[in-house]
């Protein structure tokens, strides 16, 4: 989940509200919705992590994968 407390209007309010929509993302503008966003994180971990299709603790295997099969690397094709 993203928490969003600012944007570049025109450059990433798209994304921002994209995120939001699809409900991975919570735009806040004050100090008290930044910390119910924060709880409410941390109060959701395992229900996202028991949907979420690949391992949220590390990425970095899923990544580094996709870019070797990107390059052409055989034994990940």
């Amino acid at each position: 989940m993203f928490i969003f407390t600012h944007y570049i209007p025109g450059q990433e309010k798209q994304n921002m509200e994209l995120l939001v929509h699809y409900g991975v993302g919570k735009f806040v503008r004050s100090k008290n919705a930044l910390m119910s966003a924060i709880a409410a994180l941390e109060n959701g971990k395992s229900a996202r992590s028991n949907t979420y299709p690949i391992n949220v603790l590390d990425i970095r295997l899923v990544i580094h994968q996709a870019i070797e099969k990107a390059n052409g690397n055989p034994s990940l094709s």
